[in-house]
């Protein structure tokens, strides 16, 4: 009757093992569907969260943006079937005053500093850059930070990718207050940029700073043409806006009824004295009849046709006047000869061509004979 402890007792302790290994198993496939599940839960909406289960009891992790996504995350996990308690440990980022995100453009890349609410939107400005800036390194240097102004995703891309079109450039978001410092890379994205930051500046950003520099160009040329119908044709580059639209009101008022054409790029590095040379060629070349006033970087030359000497002394003194000792100027403007100046060469043309009219020719009629007598 004894020897039953000889096999009773390790039945019930392969029976307790078995029970032990079959909860463990058990509870590790619940654990990992909890996992999937909680975790399917919140990663659309918080990406930033990171779960992990025992039992079915779940932890909540990470660094979320805003205490209202934490709770958020919360709530969604707790309402996964299955789970029987949410432990909310996620961390919250610092708040920033004031709240500032910078983005540089030089020739080591494109760099991104300061503060970003989130994670996904660091990522987001990164992969924009790239993308519109292929070949160009970009190289994320942002914290997480809490304060970021009302629609600052939107205002934040819309800095990335300004720089785009520079050579070298900031934009800076100061809380809601936006600056925009650097060189345009041509021409049309000088003018392009300008006019993004009066039409598209995102709702919520306050322009504070818009010191876009046009590039250099050269050589820096400029050229007033007049023809014959009295229109006038404006081309070559000019300092700013304010200049060329000061110019094309001014053409429009000395062309009359000639059609006046603008083709003015704006550029950096005008010639010293360029805005009054400019001024005083557009005055003078209304006494020309036809012709053009040209300057390509300190040369100027000036050529057409005057009417008669005094407007050509005039033309030649207004230019001098000027551009002073800071230009060099070529003249070549023509005066046309009187319309009487060919009168005796014609009679003589006639004479020597044979005009049967003409005294002296080959085919002349014989005088009339006298008949009186």
């Amino acid at each position: 009757m004894t020897h039953w402890r000889e096999w009773i007792v390790p039945g019930i302790v392969v029976v307790l093992v078995l029970t032990l290994l079959a909860a463990l198993v058990s509870s590790g496939r619940i654990e990992n569907d909890l996992t999937a599940r909680a975790g399917a839960a919140v990663v659309d909406d918080h990406g930033w969260a990171q779960v992990s289960v025992a039992g079915r009891d779940v932890t909540l992790s990470g660094m979320a943006p805003s205490e209202a996504a934490r709770a958020g995350a919360a709530a969604m996990i707790d309402d996964v079937p299955g789970v029987r308690r949410v432990r909310n440990e996620a961390s919250l980022p610092p708040v920033i005053e004031p709240f500032v995100f910078a983005a540089r453009k030089g020739a080591d890349g494109i760099a991104l500093a300061g503060h970003v609410p989130t994670a996904e939107l660091a990522a987001d400005l990164v992969a924009a850059a790239e993308t519109a800036n292929p070949g160009i390194a970009v190289m994320d240097e942002t914290a997480l930070g809490r304060g970021a102004p009302e629609g600052f995703d939107a205002i934040a891309r819309f800095g990335v990718l300004q720089l785009v079109n520079m050579t070298d450039g900031e934009v800076t978001l100061t809380d809601a207050d936006y600056a925009i410092v650097g060189t345009a890379a041509d021409p049309a994205a000088y003018e392009d940029e300008l006019a993004r930051l009066d039409a598209e500046l995102p709702a919520g950003a306050n322009l504070a700073v818009a010191d876009i520099a046009p590039p250099a160009a050269d050589p820096f040329d400029f050229v007033i043409a007049k023809r014959a119908d009295g229109g006038l044709r404006l081309g070559g580059h000019v300092s700013s806006r304010q200049l060329r639209a000061a110019l094309s009101g001014r053409a429009g008022s000395v062309a009359g009824d000639g059609s006046v054409e603008i083709a003015l790029d704006i550029a950096s590095n005008p010639p010293e004295g360029f805005e009054a040379f400019a001024d005083a060629a557009l005055q003078a070349v209304t006494a020309l009849e036809e012709g053009a006033i040209q300057l390509s970087g300190r040369s100027v030359s000036v050529s057409g046709v005057v009417a008669d000497e005094a407007r050509r002394a005039a033309v030649e003194d207004a230019i001098a006047t000027s551009a002073g000792e800071m230009f060099e100027i070529d003249f070549a403007l023509a005066v046309p000869a009187p319309a009487d100046a060919d009168a005796p060469g014609d009679a003589d043309a006639q004479a020597d061509t044979g005009n049967p009219d003409a005294e002296g020719g080959e085919d002349a009629a014989p005088a009339p004979q006298d008949r009186s007598e």
